[in-house]
């Protein structure tokens, strides 16, 4: 571990425990359309669209500072929206406040950075075995998604079930639907996608097509979508009849009331990878010394809250448990290299009730001083769940390190932490211009 570190934990530690200069609201009064403004460079794409479509509609969000020049406490006051909680180790705070406003907030000086405040999972590369299909969680809009009799009443909404956006379908009644072009007959393949519902009028359901080559539809499978205000999974599978080159995945719903879809997903169960299957570990060497704390903290930076437990463990003898102040672990990697993809994984419980807590990566230069970084929310369980970040070293990256991070209250349990470099799949930055995978572009 480079000696320097030490010194450059410590500015990062005082940064975790300084209070927000400024808390406040923010209101947007300009009427400019969004799409006639210039490009916003430090505000993921995906909210742009969800203005443009749904400028009303409340979205909590996280809004990052600039770490020399924070929010003008002026900018703050004359806000619409309310400041729900502060986030100091990435000085920031969670917000909630129309579409609207959240894209001419992104203007304001001091903004480092704004995302949504939802957790955002991989698996959602285009067209790979684990999922073939595009845009599967609506995180760019409605990008490869058809209505095909144009009647859907469609908002892209910021009530997720995981990332940044789902889809709700309003009264009218139609279909929304993703077309494959490539079918197997004899294979088995698996629909599956989390709803929830505010009526219980109509029916509601999620089926596959199975077609010919000339796209006409041989047979299908369906299953019903249950009432439920909460999201819940649902899942259909059949085998592709002889014949089938082409097949279809469709949501169809009744007029009245209207449903909120997120997750979906088809899968070649046939071809299927097992390591599709649940929590996927990154393959390569772990970058950490003694992710499992079975040494205790032995090359871990700590604050006090932090203490090893050996009970309400996730795998071996130890864990850690972050208690009620506002505290962290944090672990640098000697070297890092630019241009390489790396991953932090870890199992985590956040008990229901608990503050914000994340895990993020952050990217330092020869000198030890931080080009960039990126971090993701820990969504809150009764049980151990797996959490992963993954981001692409920016140019000048020598050094890395990884930090978990828990607000004041509460507690969380740390498990099996893990720091995994690879190769960026090409396909993914093609398709979204991204530089963090699974994340939010990196702000320019």
């Amino acid at each position: 571990m480079n000696a320097t570190f030490p010194w450059v934990y410590q500015q990062w530690q005082l940064r975790a425990i300084l209070p927000l200069l400024w808390i406040g609201v923010l209101v947007m009064s300009i009427v400019v359309p969004v799409h006639a403004q210039e490009e916003i460079r430090n505000l993921h794409p995906a909210i742009v669209k969800l203005a443009e479509e749904n400028p009303n509609e409340p979205l909590r969000v996280i809004v990052q500072q600039n770490a020399r020049e924070g929010i003008a406490r002026e900018t703050l006051s004359r806000s619409g929206g309310t400041v729900l909680e502060t986030l100091p180790i990435i000085n920031g705070m969670v917000m909630e406040l129309p579409a609207r406003a959240v894209v001419e907030l992104a203007r304001s000086r001091g903004v480092r950075w704004i995302t949504l405040d939802a957790p955002v999972v991989a698996g959602s590369l285009p067209g790979n075995l684990c999922n073939l299909l595009t845009n599967p969680g609506f995180e760019n809009g409605f990008d490869s998604w058809n209505d095909p009799g144009g009647t859907l009443d469609k908002t892209l909404s910021g009530q997720s079930h995981t990332g940044a956006f789902a889809v709700q379908l309003g009264s009218p009644a139609g279909a929304l639907s993703q077309s494959l072009t490539s079918a197997q007959a004899g294979h088995t393949y698996q629909a599956s996608g989390t709803f929830k519902r505010n009526s219980s009028s109509g029916l509601m359901f999620m089926g596959i097509d199975f077609l010919d080559a000339n796209w006409h539809e041989i047979s299908h499978i369906s299953v019903p979508i249950p009432d439920s205000t909460d999201y819940r999974t649902i899942t259909v599978s059949g085998v592709a009849p002889a014949g089938t080159v082409h097949l279809s995945l469709w949501i169809w719903k009744d007029s009245g009331g209207s449903l909120y879809l997120d997750n979906l997903s088809v899968q070649d169960l046939t071809t299927l990878s097992s390591e599709c299957s649940g929590f996927t570990p990154s393959g390569g060497e772990n970058l950490l010394e003694n992710g499992g704390f079975a040494d205790g903290f032995t090359n871990w930076y700590k604050s006090s809250s932090a203490e090893v437990v050996t009970t309400g463990v996730y795998m071996g003898a130890k864990a850690v448990r972050l208690g009620q102040g506002s505290g962290s672990i944090a672990q640098a990697a000697e070297h890092a290299i630019a241009g390489q993809t790396y991953t932090a994984n870890g199992m985590f419980r956040r008990p229901p009730g608990s503050p914000w807590s994340g895990i993020g990566i952050d990217f330092f230069d020869d000198d030890w001083e931080e080009i960039d970084e990126t971090y993701i929310a820990i969504p809150e369980s009764n049980n151990y769940i797996p959490v992963s970040i993954s981001g692409i070293a920016p140019t000048g990256t020598e050094h890395i390190s990884v930090w978990i991070y828990k607000n004041s209250g509460g507690s969380l349990y740390i498990d099996e932490i893990s720091l995994v470099a690879g190769d960026v799949p090409d396909a993914y930055v093609q398709s979204t211009g991204a530089d963090l995978l699974w994340h939010e572009p990196t702000p320019l």
